[in-house]
């Protein structure tokens, strides 16, 4: 009997995975589409956050964040496509680096059944269907470097993904003039690339050199003062494309960390209660693969050293920041990126039995009942909306 049993055990899995390897190019490429169409309703819908985070420039002078969004005024210009044509532009071929990539490196799995909770939840690839404001941001800059990257990592000679890594070191300064967050992500690059060269001083000082220069840079931009005529008159740079500033990212660019402390305050009582079943619900996502993040993440003492260097500065930043839902997603989809290093051969005993009915229904429930919140709203609900305003400015274009 207990034959009888392993065997129709075996076979459900088998099907499973036939199933799974079957379908996976069609899941990514409906995410992905369904992403290509939010990207344009947020260009129509003219949103604040979305669009005019990228529209940040130095036409007020040097200021943080401005740099891609002085160079995307200068392509409009130049080619007289409109601003938030070429924002969704730039969005759109910047996840299509990200869903490829991560296509590929999942589909060398050996088994895809354990990343089903990931690939289907709000975790890494939906953030931006259920929190279009906060998913089409300028981490999906990093977002398409690390899945090129960590690819590399697995498909390229160690010569040719030396240079990837030394060109992406010395690029990253620049980088981090259109996000400074971008800084607290760098040690992602250094996980992967030790994964791949090992711990040597030929990966350790470039890595280590280019942090500190990232770091440079940071505090540099981040010492520039902004004031509310600055802001006016970077909105004046781009009459015509009607983007207000209360409601946008340009109303933050000029407020300083007790206005931060303020709005983060007014916040803290939700967040304690909300974000803490956030993170349970998410790693609940992530245990499946628990061996191939822990051998990827904790290779070795640098590898650890670096993952809570990009944490610290997470919490860091979440002090003078509101975005605590935004904060875990980026972290939660770095991390998920760094793990698919490892081709990694995971059990799949919890799926036999019985329980394969059970666990059935607790996908349904886990995959179409929640999803990551940007801030204050509970997490509990569809995790793919689209904002009555939005539909509101398409309604009405």
């Amino acid at each position: 009997m207990n034959f009888l049993n392993t065997k129709f055990d075996s076979n459900i899995e088998n099907q499973l995975e036939i199933f799974l390897q079957k379908h996976l190019k069609i899941f990514f490429s409906m995410l992905f589409l369904l992403t290509v169409f939010y990207s344009y309703i947020l260009y129509l819908g003219h949103n604040g956050f979305a669009i005019g985070d990228w529209l940040t420039n130095y036409r007020a002078g040097f200021i943080r964040r401005g740099l891609l969004g002085e160079l995307i005024l200068k392509l409009s210009s130049i080619s007289g496509v409109k601003l938030g044509a070429l924002v969704s532009s730039i969005q759109i071929a910047l996840y299509s680096v990200f869903f490829l990539y991560s296509y590929l490196l999942v589909k060398r799995k050996n088994s895809l059944i354990p990343y089903v909770l990931i690939i289907c939840s709000s975790c890494v690839f939906t953030f931006q269907l259920s929190e279009p404001s906060a998913g089409f941001r300028k981490e999906i800059i990093f977002f398409a470097i690390l899945s090129f990257f960590t690819y590399a990592s697995v498909n390229f000679r160690s010569e040719t993904f030396r240079i990837i890594f030394y060109s992406i070191i010395l690029a990253y300064p620049t980088l981090i003039l259109t996000h400074e967050m971008l800084l607290i992500l760098y040690p992602y690059i250094g996980i992967v690339a030790i994964n791949k060269l090992g711990l040597k001083l030929k990966v350790t000082l470039p890595l280590i050199s280019g942090a500190i220069i990232g770091f440079i840079v940071t505090v540099i931009t981040i010492s520039f003062e902004i004031t509310p005529e600055m802001v006016n008159t970077i909105m004046t740079s781009f009459e015509g494309y009607p983007i207000k500033i209360e409601g946008s990212a340009f109303h933050w660019l000029d407020k300083d960390t007790d206005f931060a402390f303020h709005q983060l305050s007014m916040r803290l009582n939700k967040y304690l209660v909300v974000f803490p079943i956030v993170l349970i619900l998410s790693l609940v996502s992530f245990y499946p693969i628990r061996n191939s993040i822990i051998k990827t993440l904790f290779l070795n003492w640098f590898t650890i050293l670096l993952f809570f260097i990009s944490i610290l500065g997470t919490i860091t930043l979440a002090i003078v920041a509101v975005d605590w839902g935004r904060f875990i997603y980026i972290n939660l989809t770095s991390i998920f990126i760094v793990s698919l290093y490892h081709s990694g051969e995971t059990s799949n005993k919890w799926l036999y039995g019985n329980r394969v009915i059970i666990l059935a229904l607790f996908f349904v429930i886990y995959t179409c009942t929640w999803h990551i919140p940007n801030t204050t709203k509970m997490p509990i609900g569809s995790y793919v909306t689209l904002p009555p305003q939005i539909i509101y400015s398409i309604v009405n274009q």
